[in-house]
Formats: structure tokens, C-alpha cells, sequence
């Protein structure tokens, strides 16, 4: 699944809040890059400037593949994420589309 939520205010439309996640059971079968390729040609249609995202500072795959489409590091959530009982900080990204 692949998901990107504009803004509704005025002031913030030019940005789009991204999400994408594939089951485990398709790991390492270039589905996210599959996936990633095609947003990337619908992005550039669409009036959005901004994608921004927030992964697992841990999650060093998903970070790779951020950095292959041109994500770039902002900052760090702290303990965004909560699984299992364990507080897991999250890395801040963008996109800067057409830029």
C-alpha cells in the first residue's frame, strides 16, 4: 500500500504526507521500488511540492530506498513509534519536488 494525504489549509496544499508499506511476506522482491517508481511519475502531475515521511530510524532498508528517490533528512522524532513496549525514534524526511 501506497498513500500520499494532501493538506486541506491554503497555506500547507503544496505538501502531501507519505506512507508506504509492504507485507513481509514480499520483502526483497522490488515491490517498494515497483510502487515508488510509478508515485514518482504521478507526483509530477499533481500540484504538490512537499512529500514528507517518517520511518523507523532503525528501519535502515526502507531508509535506503527513501534516499534512492531523493528523500532527504530533516530531523528525528523521538520516541514516535511505540511497538511491543519498546519507544523507537523516528527519522524525518522530504521530498522537494521539481526542485
Amino acid at each position: 500500500m501506497l498513500s500520499i494525504q494532501g493538506e486541506q489549509q491554503p497555506r500547507l496544499k503544496h505538501i502531501g504526507h507519505f506512507a508506504i508499506t509492504v507485507k513481509k511476506a514480499y520483502w526483497q522482491m522490488s515491490i517498494a521500488t515497483a510502487m515508488m517508481e510509478e508515485m514518482m511519475e504521478m507526483i509530477h502531475r499533481s500540484p504538490l511540492q512537499i512529500l514528507d515521511l517518517e520511518v523507523r530510524r532503525d528501519n535502515f532498508p526502507a531508509i535506503a530506498l527513501y534516499k534512492k528517490f531523493h528523500f532527504q533528512e530533516i530531523g528525528t522524532y523521538p520516541q514516535m513509534f511505540y511497538v511491543n513496549g519498546t519507544y523507537y525514534d523516528a527519522l524525518l524526511m522530504n521530498l522537494y519536488i521539481n526542485q
